[in-house]
């Protein structure tokens, strides 16, 4: 047998290759093809990534705009009352018709006329107690004569938690009703001032107010938990807040005084960014507002009214989003007093507090 020859079958011929490591045959290197590889693998792999995890793509970036009313909590279904256009009987008979509890909690009580219908409502048998602001401004010895007539009357009354510089609220639980208002319970309240009322029926917010006035009664802590509730000194400065920052067109203002230096800028920031902020309130007794000096230098609108007087505090952000409450617009209001509002996305009662609003507005004079 013939050696098979190592020419007949020659072995394969390397190629050759340039310094770069390029197949000169080819005229592509392994680098080049590596580097193709590994861009399709990663366009593979994030498009799987994509799929998979939508989440992972990026937020666009959110505008720098007024959140918007309709991302807020407001309530809902309430009842308002106006005055002094409206009558303060309805009060009167919603104290005296009730049938299982009163409980009031109040700056200023001079109307012997609530004191009749507390009575009218023990008579029914209900529990009736109250809370008095021990020494308000300018109103101390009437607090006394009204605390001793409480008393003879049968109902269970105290002085305010001293732990607050006042407790400026002006609320009532009656029976599974709560009511918020600006008013104090004066004749002048319901006869010559402007002032605004709401009566809420959900069950949550009545219990929150019946958990502040048992907290408050027995001097103890109280956290709230409704979110339209706006509670002294605990949420009511980013809260009112809220309001203002969301007017993107109109904010309309009732305020008997306006003194909070941070608020006072919210509101010149609104004008702004295009905002048409209004305020009316009544000439001061005590002298010029400086608060009202700079909201006209920052470009708000501001005008008197002398009757009704303006005690009410009001916010009404793009006629749709609102604030009422005792809350004024002064650092102790916010920071340092009990205080109770509501905020209100409630479209009728928002509707009959504009066109008081408006009211007062054409028949105001320019400050």
């Amino acid at each position: 047998m013939k050696r098979s020859s190592s020419k007949a079958n020659p072995p394969p011929r390397r190629r050759k290759r340039d310094a770069s490591g390029r197949n000169a045959n080819s005229g592509i290197s392994r680098a080049q093809l590596l580097a193709l590889l590994a861009g399709l693998l990663l366009v593979g792999l994030l498009a799987l990534r994509n799929q998979l995890f939508p989440s992972a793509q990026p937020a666009p970036t959110p505008a720098l705009t007024p959140t918007g009313a309709a991302t807020l909590p407001g309530a809902t279904g309430i009842e308002l009352h106006i005055y002094p256009e409206d009558d303060e009987q309805a009060l009167l008979d919603l104290i005296g018709q009730a049938r299982q509890r009163v409980y009031m909690k109040v700056y200023l009580l001079t109307d012997e006329q609530v004191i009749d219908a507390m009575k009218r409502a023990m008579n029914n048998g209900a529990q009736v107690r109250a809370m008095l602001e021990e020494k308000p401004f300018g109103g101390a010895g009437t607090t006394k004569q009204m605390f001793e007539k409480l008393k003879q009357a049968g109902v269970d009354v105290k002085y305010t938690n001293p732990t607050f510089r006042f407790t400026h609220e002006k609320s009532f639980v009656i029976d599974d009703q709560a009511v918020i208002m600006t008013a104090n319970m004066t004749k002048a309240a319901f006869t010559r001032n402007r002032e605004l009322l709401v009566i809420t029926r959900d069950p949550a917010d009545v219990a929150e107010v019946a958990a502040a006035f048992e907290a408050d009664w027995n001097r103890e802590a109280f956290t709230p938990q409704r979110p339209h509730l706006v509670w002294s000194p605990v949420n009511s400065r980013e809260r009112i807040n809220q309001v203002i920052n969301t007017a993107t067109r109109t904010l309309d203002v009732y305020a008997e005084v306006a003194e909070d230096t941070r608020q006072i800028a919210l509101m010149t920031e609104a004008v702004q960014r295009g905002v048409v902020v209004r305020l009316v309130t009544s000439p001061s007794t005590t002298g010029e507002s400086k608060g009202l000096d700079a909201l006209q230098a920052g470009g708000v609108k501001v005008r008197y009214v002398r009757s009704p007087y303006i005690h009410a505090k009001m916010f009404v952000a793009d006629g749709a989003f609102a604030y009422t409450g005792s809350e004024n617009i002064t650092t102790t209001s916010l920071d340092f007093n009990r205080e109770l509002g509501i905020l209100l996305s409630d479209g009728p009662a928002i509707q009959r507090m504009l066109e008081a609003f408006e009211k007062d507005w054409n028949k105001g004079v320019e400050r």
